[in-house]
Parts: structure tokens; C-alpha cells; sequence
């Protein structure tokens, strides 16, 4: 009697205390909790599982038939539609007012190639800018939103509906058939753990869909996109609605909890909304600045060619031995800068040799030496313009000596850019080295444009005054043209062109060279 007395005391304390000394224990209390989430599943008003078994059951498959039902004809335009930048653009299109649209059009590589046709680069960009400008400005705030909330919506529910439905029924009726809907499947209890990652995935895509939104506005976009119904209002709804009471009762998360387990599960959350407009304005104007930039290359280049033919009668022109493209090869094989004014520097040396040492100076023969000048300083500009074209000949020579691989400058640079690779120091000290050069090169051949645009302005005013009676410059004109057998008109006339031509060439590249 003394003993079953004892014995129920011991139970009575252990009844009273039992749930305070398993708390400390973490096996015990996951026990616990894992038997509150089954008492919650088996009380949800979702029969989709069975407690004992650890089985999914029919209701379970019957829910995700239906929805597949519904959306099956969405499925199959999404499999054959672009859903990226194609797409993100036809939204940010749909908002866009009239004037925006123009804008647009007028913002294409097309129209932007057929303009430069009659329009110049500059007035070019100009135009292109304020293109942006329209189209950037229309989008206000009340717009921004309503298209990210479009964007956000096409998003989630082509990620929705491209969820594998039939591969997840076909597990609890292995017999059906892909979008045939003609005959009712028959679903059997399938074990959990073979449906658990097909649940979490549908949780991902299903979750992400904003519970309070106009679903009108998408399919209204999509009618006027493609010409078809995505998918009917009413229905869809009512999958939202369903959606939105299986994650109030968190019937899914219940059942992956107590089939894996793992109290901590949770659904990945939704990724936050791009800003759309920014992004699209950001691109729109790279493009058309690849556009305008491609045009004015182009324009470069074909403007350089003809001025080469006009100048020389080839566009092949070399005359330097070192400081050439052919040197840059091993620069730009191991992604090293480079000589950046080769082709102006050689024309250059080119012109001042073939021509301006043979027609200026026998120009300069007749009217500087020969010419008698009312003054001397009205001959003393174009005289040391001349003279200073000639000594910058001679250093081109030398500059472009001083890079030979035997001379101390040129043998720098060499070992320089054979250490570059692997060496911080040798990579700066070389940048360094080729920046002095470049700039060197570019000293000379800003020069020698400014000597000639001297010479040639004053060579203008002889031309223009070689057959008036009362010359302001030259006195002895007459015989000057004695002396020449005629020839020193025509002769002026020539080397006022090719100099024109010439200087013309050489503001190309130092334009470009200023604007890098």
C-alpha cells in the first residue's frame, strides 16, 4: 500500500514538473514543438496530409490541378515569349506619352545613322540630348510606380506560371497527360519527402506574388502587347484569393516543418523591385553615345581619307621609323599604352619633306627672298613661320631617333614595357615615359598647324593683291612674275590649298586629342 502510495506521488510530481526538467532539453523540445505543428496541420482546414504516414494526400494534388488548369495557356505563351529586356521595354513603352514615343524613335541607331547624313556630330549630339531630356522628364514619380508595380507583377506571375505543374501531379497519378484536361486525373497519396522541394519551389514563386494588386492592369498591358487574354480575371482571382489563405494558414510551411523536421524553415524572400527608369535611361544614352560615337569615327575617317588623297594621293603614308603603329603591335599585345599620335606625326614629317621642302620653299624663294616688302615686319611672320616649319622637320627626325631601341630614351622604354607586366613600378614609370612622348609629339604638330596657318594667312593677302596696281605689301610684283615665267601665281594659289588641306588634316587629330 506504502509503495503504490509512493508511486503515485512520484507520478503526480512528475506530471506537475515534467514540462519544466524536458525544457532543458533540446531533442525533447523539438518533440514538443514538431507535435504542436501536427495538431496544427491536422486542424487546418487543408486535408492535404496524414499525420501517421507522413503522406501528402489527393486534396493536395487537387489544388494545384486546378490552378494548372487555369494558367496552362499562360504557360505555353511564356514559353515562347521573351520575358527579359525586351519585355521590361515594352512596359516602360506602355507608359509612355506621345511625345515621349517621337522622342524615342528619333533616339534609334537608324535614325540617328540616316541624320548624319546631312547633320553635323556636334549639332548631332545636341539633338540626341534633348531627346533624353523629353523622354527622361515625362517619367514622373506617379509613373515610375506604376510601372515597376507592372514590371513587379509580370515578373512574379510569369515566374508563377512557369512553375512545373505536371511534373508535380504526375507524382500522385503517374498516368496523366501533359495540358490534357479532357479526362480527371485519379490521385493517390504520395510520401512527402518525394514532393517537399517541388513545394518549396511553388512557395517561392507563389509567395512572391503581391497579395493586394489590380491584376487587371497586367492582363489590359498583355492584350495590347500580344493581341491575346492572358489569362480570365475572375479565375485568377480567385487563385490570388485561395493563395492568400493558404499562407495566412501556413498549412505548406507546417507540412515541410514536420516532414523534414526543420523548424526553421523559411520561403526566400521576394527580390526588391528594380529602379526601372534609371536603368533604361542609363542605357538609352550608352547606346546612342556608342551610335554617335561609331558616326563620328566614321566621319573621321572618311574625312582623313580624303583629305590624304588630296594631299599626298594615298592614304599609306610612313615616313618615321620608330614612332609608328607597327611599334604599338607589342604594346597592345600585352595590354600596355601605346603611341597614340602616329599616323598625324608621319603625316606630318611627310608633307614638311615632300612638299614643303620642294613648292614652299620654291614659293618662299620668290616672295621671301626675292620679293621686295614694303616693310620688313610684314615679312618677318611669314619668313619665321617658314623657317620654324623647317627646324620642326629636324626634330621629328630626332624625336623619332631618340626611340630606337639603341638610343637611351627608346632602350627605357623597351625594358620598361618588358617589365610592365609584372611590376607596378615599371607599368607607372612606362605610362609616364609614353605620356611625355605622346605629349611631345603633340607639341610638334600643334606647332607646326600654327606656323602654317601663319604662312598661309599672309600668303592669302599676296594672292589677293598680286594683280592690283597698288600692292601693301610687295613692291616688286611684276618682277617677281617676270621672274617665275607666271608661274607665282598659280604656284601661290597651290600651296595656299595644300596647306588649307593640310592643316585641315592635322585639326582632326587635334581635336580628338583635345577632347580625350
Amino acid at each position: 500500500m506504502a509503495s503504490t502510495q509512493k508511486k503515485n506521488d512520484e507520478g503526480f510530481l512528475q506530471k506537475i514538473f515534467g514540462d519544466m526538467f524536458a525544457s532543458s532539453d533540446p531533442e525533447a523540445k523539438k518533440k514538443r514543438a514538431l507535435k504542436l505543428v501536427g495538431k496544427q496541420i491536422s486542424k487546418s482546414k487543408y486535408k492535404f496530409y496524414k499525420l501517421q504516414t507522413k503522406q501528402v494526400l489527393p486534396p493536395f494534388a487537387k489544388l494545384f490541378y486546378d490552378i494548372y488548369k487555369i494558367v496552362s495557356p499562360a504557360q505555353m505563351m511564356f514559353s515562347n515569349m521573351q520575358t527579359s529586356n525586351v519585355l521590361k521595354n515594352a512596359i516602360i513603352e506602355y507608359y509612355m506619352s506621345d511625345g515621349q514615343k517621337e522622342a524615342l524613335a528619333r533616339l534609334s541607331d537608324d535614325y540617328i545613322t540616316g541624320c548624319a547624313e546631312k547633320t553635323g556630330v556636334k549639332e548631332l549630339y545636341a539633338e540626341v540630348k534633348k531627346d533624353i531630356e523629353t523622354l527622361s522628364v515625362g517619367f514622373d514619380s506617379q509613373k515610375q510606380a506604376a510601372i515597376e508595380i507592372l514590371y513587379n507583377q509580370f515578373m512574379t506571375f510569369t515566374s508563377f506560371v512557369s512553375f512545373d505543374f505536371f511534373m508535380l501531379l504526375k507524382k500522385f497519378d503517374p498516368s496523366m497527360q501533359e495540358r490534357n484536361f479532357s479526362t480527371t486525373p485519379v490521385f493517390a497519396p504520395v510520401k512527402a519527402t518525394s514532393v517537399i522541394d517541388d513545394l518549396k519551389d511553388f512557395m517561392t514563386v507563389a509567395w512572391a506574388l503581391p497579395p493586394k494588386t489590380d491584376w487587371n492592369v497586367l492582363i489590359k498591358f498583355v492584350k495590347s502587347y500580344k493581341s491575346v487574354d492572358l489569362v480570365q480575371i475572375g479565375l485568377w482571382n480567385k487563385i490570388i484569393a485561395r493563395l492568400n489563405s493558404l499562407r495566412a494558414e501556413n498549412i505548406f510551411e507546417d507540412i515541410i516543418s514536420y516532414t523534414t523536421e526543420n523548424l526553421d524553415y523559411k520561403v526566400p524572400a521576394a527580390k526588391t523591385n528594380e529602379r526601372l527608369i534609371e536603368v533604361y535611361i542609363s542605357k538609352l544614352k550608352t547606346q546612342t553615345e556608342t551610335t554617335l560615337k561609331k558616326i563620328a569615327t566614321e566621319k573621321k575617317n572618311s574625312k582623313t581619307d580624303e583629305l590624304l588623297n588630296q594631299v599626298f594621293g594615298t592614304t599609306d603614308v610612313v615616313k618615321l621609323k620608330n614612332y609608328v603603329n607597327t611599334a604599338n603591335e607589342y604594346f597592345e599585345k600585352r595590354n600596355l599604352p601605346r603611341y597614340t599620335l602616329c599616323n598625324p606625326l608621319n603625316y606630318l614629317k611627310a608633307f614638311l619633306n615632300d612638299y614643303f621642302k620642294k613648292d614652299v620653299r620654291e614659293l618662299s624663294d620668290f616672295i621671301l627672298v626675292r620679293g621686295k616688302w614694303v616693310s620688313p615686319e610684314l615679312s618677318n611672320e611669314m619668313s619665321n613661320a617658314y623657317h620654324s616649319l623647317l627646324d620642326i622637320s629636324e626634330k621629328i627626325t630626332a624625336f623619332d631617333d631618340s626611340l630606337g631601341e639603341n638610343v637611351a630614351s627608346g632602350s627605357k622604354l623597351k625594358t620598361l614595357s618588358s617589365k610592365a607586366e609584372r611590376d607596378k613600378e615599371a607599368l607607372h614609370a612606362l605610362q609616364a615615359g609614353l605620356k611625355d612622348v605622346n605629349n611631345q609629339a603633340f607639341t610638334l604638330i600643334t606647332r607646326a598647324s600654327q606656323y602654317m596657318i601663319v604662312y598661309a594667312k599672309t600668303l592669302k593677302r599676296l594672292i589677293d593683291e598680286v594683280d592690283n596696281p597698288k600692292p601693301e605689301l610687295m613692291m616688286n610684283w611684276q618682277e617677281i612674275i617676270h621672274v617665275s615665267d607666271g608661274a607665282v601665281k598659280p604656284l601661290m594659289t597651290s600651296v595656299y590649298k595644300k596647306l588649307y588641306q593640310f592643316v585641315s588634316l592635322l585639326q582632326i587629330y587635334i581635336a580628338e586629342k583635345k577632347a580625350s
